[in-house]
């Protein structure tokens, strides 16, 4: 059988890891763990019953097979960039405090406050504040309506989100899950294990997500701002004032505010090397997909993807309840205003499969790419490899943060022009 040993040779040394603790949740005598940065494990204690080796999404995830089995369709008559989906729309919260405090329109918050409300589920499964630091996150099962508000907006960090499936394991009742595409991708594996424990969550909503962060990011961007961490009252990576962006208040309540291409660069200099190799943007096999409408920038929209009838289900309750509103939107919409994430994770993909090692198998066909297109693909992939240099770093922490946020802005503004 397969143990914590081959986990770690095959997997985590190989760079195949997403740290989305499924492994860790799964692990019947509690070998393997998170310590802030990477999983780790122990290997004495291990035996072998491989269950973290067939959990794993990181190094295979067959996109053909589970599009046929969530959604009972070919993988080639589907939009490959989108993921399958009923319908798309575009809204917000109608609750005011909610809409105001989520990462773009609340969307999210509001199907689990009304799931909540409504006796649908006993919990949601989401990420929230860890108590007495305010500057560190954890997955929590929230089962009240406070502790739903309070886990709203994005959280820009590394976090083994099914590691709950330890806790969940004890108890009975029915859970909605947010979380990330690896992560969802991770527990539409586990279903194969362990139906009788995945059968507890009634609802999967995915995030829209480009790339995450080490929490040695978070750590940077501070020390740039000039703000300690014991001296933290509130930290919010998607907080809203003229626009989005990252928000510092201390224990004095002075207020410390980025706005969100200031520090995008923190992307080239913090992300993991498996975030380089994801290929999905939109959370493809989740029910409901949540991501921003940029093009109601500033305004406090949600992007909304409707793929399952369960997920239709839900959203003709919440609309039915007026909770949130909804107005249709379009695949051309996306385009417009993800065109360069979806360029990242669909197109320019192929190039640095060509010049990454140890690729996840996806099950798909490479694709080839214009001239121009490996020109640009490989101009960022360069950036990225630079962004891990010790050296640049070392630099960039030197330099002014106004300069490099006026840096970040130019290659922002550059990038939408590709």
């Amino acid at each position: 059988m397969k143990s914590w040993i081959n986990l770690k040779e095959e997997i985590i040394d190989k760079g195949y890891c997403t740290s989305c603790g499924t492994c860790i949740g799964i692990c019947p005598e509690n070998v393997i763990y998170f310590d802030g940065e990477k999983i780790r494990g122990n290997a004495e204690s291990c035996i072998d019953c491989g269950l973290c080796m067939k959990v794993c999404s990181g190094k295979s995830f067959d996109f053909k097979k589970f599009n046929k089995e969530l959604f009972n369709v070919n993988y080639e008559d589907i939009n490959m960039d989108l993921g399958y989906y009923n319908d798309i729309y575009r809204g917000y919260s109608n609750n005011s405090l909610i809409r105001r405090n989520g990462a773009s329109g609340g969307i999210v918050t509001s199907i689990l406050v009304y799931l909540l409300e409504n006796k649908i589920i006993d919990g949601a499964i989401t990420i929230s504040k860890v108590e007495n630091l305010p500057y560190k996150f954890d997955v929590k099962i929230s089962v009240t309506i406070d502790e739903i508000i309070k886990s709203s907006q994005s959280k820009y960090v590394l976090i083994p989100t099914n590691k709950i499936i330890k806790q969940l394991k004890q108890l009975k009742g029915k859970y909605a899950y947010v979380g990330l595409p690896c992560q969802i991708q991770g527990m539409r594996k586990l279903k194969k294990i362990c139906p009788e424990l995945t059968s507890k969550i009634c609802i999967y909503i995915g995030l829209f997500c480009g790339f995450n962060m080490y929490f040695e990011g978070t750590e940077f961007l501070l020390k740039k701002m000039g703000i300690k961490k014991d001296n933290i009252k509130k930290l919010e990576y998607r907080a809203k004032e003229n626009i989005t962006g990252f928000r510092v208040i201390t224990k004095s309540d002075k207020k410390y505010f980025v706005d969100k291409d200031s520090y995008n660069y923190l992307n080239i200099l913090y992300s993991p090397k498996r975030c380089w190799l994801c290929y999905d943007l939109t959370s493809e096999f989740a029910d409901i997909s949540i991501g921003d409408a940029w093009e109601k920038n500033g305004k406090g929209w949600s992007r909304v993807i409707v793929r399952t009838a369960k997920g239709k289900k839900i959203i003709d309750k919440v609309l039915l309840n007026e909770n949130v509103y909804l107005e249709k939107s379009e695949e051309n919409d996306i385009y417009t205003t993800q065109k360069q994430l979806l360029k990242y994770k669909k197109k320019w993909f192929w190039l640095r499969t060509k010049l990454m090692a140890n690729i996840p198998d996806y099950n798909l066909s490479l694709k080839k790419l214009s001239l121009c297109e490996n020109f640009i693909a490989f101009l960022l992939y360069l950036c990225l490899l630079i962004g891990k240099n010790k050296i640049l770093r070392s630099l960039i922490y030197i330099i002014p943060i106004k300069y490099i946020n006026r840096i970040s802005k130019t290659m922002c503004q550059g990038l939408k022009k590709v």
